[in-house]
């Protein structure tokens, strides 16, 4: 009757066991699937050069999703047919047809319509692709993609309503699941696995000893290496999984500033020290920005000389920050009224003729290549990310930072109120600073 007990408690055991590690692995498996910060962690990134300015598929939106359906573009057999060297042939027609595959990049040159989610694009052969180390991808249905995208129409009115494709990045979430799921099982459960049966092999071992059976010192070694190797092994599994999961949060958040430009104006003459304490990593600035930060002399028209006697009118910088971009107030603008709209809100936030003239003609052809903008400035978020140490302590400090993605449609946003967001007095040492950064549509 014992024996029987312990038969059925060691099925019952062995069965919760493997219900539990089933139940883990799906859950792992959809996590790695959907989550999109898993994803954006995998995504390739679209090289920089090759396109006609460096980075410049930054100025466009972004969205991202499954392909659901594609058309290629090129010869149809039509129904209709004609004598020709004295035989019948089927006559071939110019136009889009159904597909599974695309291939795109500089060795094809394809142009082709691809419906994402339920959104639908096209390329061309000034489309850009880069995928890894290679100019050339296939697209399949099924994959998940990112199009940086612009909204203006083609003059073709078959793809009126369809957004352009600047740039291609593919996820390859779809080749890597099967070695992210492997990871997750061969990390995580397998070692409480392992825990579980030889615990129960230990405790069976003692059961036997107290029983008064013999047992070889091997037979009681062995589970007690086994348990010890399983608390190691999943302890540094987890602690690995945690990283992954940081690593893969932090580029979902990641999110490159582009232009901070730093002006100085003292009242006299200073000898000024300015440091960035950024949440992220500082990938270009101009003068290079050494490790105890810039120091130059400021004068009060903003003129700033270094030590070797160079002059600069600013201070400039871009980054790779961390920040989350907050669209719950803002402004949808169209396109071709940036600049209006720019000059208004840039007075209201501080910024004088000369400063926003030079950031309207930074961020004009960004905003004029979309339909419209939905356009928020971060100015509280932006700070938490991307802190300044000046030394001497200035009197103000006006800082503008604006967030922005691209849309076909005008969004209904609440407007926001930028005469609170900066103090815009200048009197005393005054320094300003602006920068933005396109986003993916939240």
């Amino acid at each position: 009757m014992r024996n029987s007990t312990c038969s059925i408690a060691k099925t019952l055991f062995f069965v919760i066991e493997a219900a539990l590690l089933i139940a883990v692995i799906v859950c792992g498996w959809v996590y790695l699937r959907f989550c999109p910060a898993t994803q954006s962690a995998q995504e390739c990134n679209i090289a920089k050069a090759r396109l006609e300015q460096e980075k410049q598929y930054e100025s466009y939106p972004t969205y991202s999703g499954y392909i659901t359906e594609m058309e290629e573009f090129g010869l149809i057999k039509t129904d209709e047919v004609k004598l020709i060297d004295g035989e019948e042939k089927n006559v071939f027609d110019l136009g889009y047809f159904q597909t599974d595959t695309v291939e795109l990049g500089v060795e094809h040159m394809n142009q082709a319509k691809i419906r994402v989610n339920d959104r639908w694009f096209y390329t061309d052969y000034a489309t850009y692709v880069h995928y890894g180390d290679i100019d050339n991808i296939e697209l399949s249905k099924g994959d998940y993609v990112t199009f940086a995208y612009s909204t203006k129409e083609s003059d073709d009115e078959e793809l009126k309503g369809y957004d352009y494709v600047v740039a291609v990045k593919r996820n390859v979430a779809n080749r890597t699941i099967l070695i992210g799921l492997f990871a997750y099982c061969f990390v995580l459960p397998i070692p409480c696995l392992l825990f579980y049966i030889f615990s129960f092999s230990l405790v069976g071992q003692l059961s036997k000893k107290r029983a008064g059976e013999k047992v070889d010192g091997g037979d009681l070694a062995f589970p007690i290496v086994m348990i010890a190797i399983s608390v190691v092994w999943g302890t540094l599994g987890f602690i690995l999984a945690v990283r992954y999961l940081q690593m893969a949060n932090a580029a979902a958040q990641h999110i490159h500033v582009h232009a901070p430009i730093i002006y100085l104006y003292p009242e006299e003459a200073t000898e000024v020290n300015v440091q960035l304490d950024l949440d992220g990593e500082l990938t270009t600035s101009y003068p290079e920005y050494p490790t105890d930060g810039w120091t130059v002399t400021a004068s009060p028209d903003g003129t700033l000389t270094d030590a070797n006697g160079r002059d600069y009118d600013y201070l400039y910088w871009q980054g790779d920050l961390n920040m989350n971009s907050d669209f719950s107030q803002g402004f949808c603008v169209k396109g071709e009224d940036s600049a209006e709209f720019l000059e208004t809100a840039l007075g209201e936030l501080g910024l004088n003729d000369s400063e926003s003239n030079m950031f309207i003609m930074y961020w004009l052809p960004y905003l004029q290549a979309n339909e419209y903008n939905v356009i928020s400035f971060q100015t509280e978020n932006y700070e938490d990310v991307s802190g300044l140490k000046i030394y001497p302590e200035p009197d103000n400090v006006i800082r503008v930072n604006m967030a922005f993605y691209g849309s076909d449609v005008s969004v209904e946003i609440e407007p926001q109120d930028l005469s609170s967001m900066n103090d815009v007095s200048r009197d005393g040492f005054t320094v300003v600073e602006w920068g933005g950064e396109p986003v993916t549509e939240p």
